[in-house]
């Protein structure tokens, strides 16, 4: 799960997913920048994990790596800046066909497939922000169990 400071969305995407799978997937988020490396998500993302009955204070921003081209069967973006930054930055002979959207992974096609940053917002974008990614992790969890079977 990549979005850009890894601090708003893509940590409620990892959280959201891993407790959709089981422990034979292995879910992570980073960020394109390293504004926020080594910080907690936004409080307005743990908060509303929080009211949601999930935890993501734990977390830990870092910023996108080499290592995670080859680690990772797949890197969901969360908006097309991110998905040309991630493209863009893929080392020489990294499979780049798995480099995609986030939503158009899950089939959904809101806000044009991207998730918006509720970073400028208010504490209703971020809440807009987790059900959104709540309803495309049930569609990814569907498909990546089913294909496991």
């Amino acid at each position: 799960m990549i979005c850009l400071g890894n601090i708003c969305r893509s940590p409620l995407a990892e959280e959201l997913l891993r407790t959709k799978l089981n422990d034979d997937f292995v879910v992570d988020s980073c960020g394109t920048s390293a504004y926020h490396e080594g910080k907690q998500p936004d409080k307005r993302s743990i908060l509303v994990a929080q009211q949601k009955g999930i935890d993501i204070s734990a977390q830990k921003s870092r910023p996108l790596v080499e290592e995670d081209y080859r680690h990772f069967d797949v890197l969901l973006c969360m908006d097309r800046s991110v998905l040309s930054k991630v493209l863009n930055r893929a080392p020489a002979g990294a499979d780049t066909a798995k480099i995609k959207l986030f939503l158009a992974e899950a089939d959904m096609n809101d806000h044009q497939g991207e998730v918006p940053d509720p970073y400028y917002g208010d504490l209703s974008g971020f809440l807009d922000c987790y059900n959104l990614i709540d309803r495309a992790t049930d569609t990814l969890a569907k498909k990546y169990l089913a294909a496991t079977c």
